[in-house]
C-alpha cells in the first residue's frame, strides 16, 4: 500500500510542476535520494507574492502552510543572535501546497490557477 501512496503523491507533484514551471521555483531534489511527496513546497520571488498567494488560497477554503517559519534561528527561546541570511531568505518565500494520497487531479489544477492568478 505505501508504495502505492507514494506513487499517487509523485503522480500529484508531477501535475503541481507541470502547471506551476514558470510561475514558481522548486526545491532541488538530492541525487540518490527516494523522495516520498509527503510535501510539496514551492517558492515564491519574494514574502508579498507568497502573502498575496496565501490571502487568495484562504478565501476559497485552501490551507496551505508556511514552511519552517519563521526562519528557526529568529525564535524567541533560541539564543543569541546568530545571522542566518539563506534560512531567513527561504522562511520568508516557501510555502506548502496541499497534498494528500489520492488526491483529485481537479483540486491540484484549481489550487495551481489560484497560485498563477496571484504570480
Amino acid at each position: 500500500y505505501a508504495n502505492k501512496v507514494i506513487e499517487s503523491r509523485a503522480e500529484i507533484s508531477q501535475l503541481y510542476r507541470d502547471i506551476l514551471v514558470d510561475c514558481v521555483q522548486f526545491p532541488q531534489e538530492q541525487k540518490g535520494l527516494e523522495y516520498n511527496f509527503s510535501y510539496f513546497p514551492v517558492l515564491f520571488k519574494d514574502e508579498k507574492v507568497l502573502l498575496q498567494v496565501l490571502k487568495i488560497l484562504e478565501e476559497h477554503n485552501i490551507f496551505p502552510r508556511r514552511y519552517f517559519y519563521p526562519s528557526l534561528n529568529k525564535l524567541p527561546y533560541v539564543e543569541g543572535d546568530q545571522a542566518c541570511p539563506v534560512s531567513e531568505d527561504v522562511s520568508k518565500r516557501i510555502l506548502c501546497l496541499p497534498i494528500w494520497p489520492f488526491m483529485d487531479l481537479e483540486i491540484v489544477k484549481t489550487i495551481s490557477k489560484l497560485v498563477r492568478g496571484a504570480c
